[in-house]
């Protein structure tokens, strides 16, 4: 698995904020998938202006934990990104899976605060 599938999985994947989890949940190639694989996938699709890392903080059951969010860009902002990377995905492609709900891996708390920090909209 290079970097580019990477990159090219997270925005193939079905919703506007992908975590590391969802990735796992919806490729088998990257069921080995590490965190810093992830996170430095990430962080070049958002050099590369497809979106950006986000921090989402999620207070449960009484304790509070952090998890890396990659939130895509609205595809209204990204055709000079897939101009640049046409072997990543097709700005169709792109805007079907960005306008998807999130996905199921992200329950209860997390999803609570992704909602309220605004990533997406209620009924997502």
């Amino acid at each position: 698995m290079t970097r580019r599938n990477i990159m090219a999985a997270i925005l193939m994947t079905s919703s506007p904020v992908i975590l590391h989890r969802s990735l796992n949940a919806r490729w088998p190639f990257l069921s080995m998938l590490s965190v810093k694989q992830y996170l430095e996938a990430a962080t070049q699709l958002s050099a590369q202006h497809f979106g950006a890392l986000q921090t989402v903080t999620n207070s449960g059951a009484g304790r509070r934990s952090y998890t890396k969010v990659f939130v895509k860009a609205h595809p209204d902002t990204v055709h000079s990104a897939i101009a640049a990377n046409p072997d990543l995905c097709t700005l169709e492609d792109y805007t079907k899976k960005y306008n998807q709900p999130l996905p199921k891996v992200i329950t209860g708390y997390k999803r609570e605060a992704i909602i309220q920090m605004g990533l997406v909209a209620d009924t997502a």
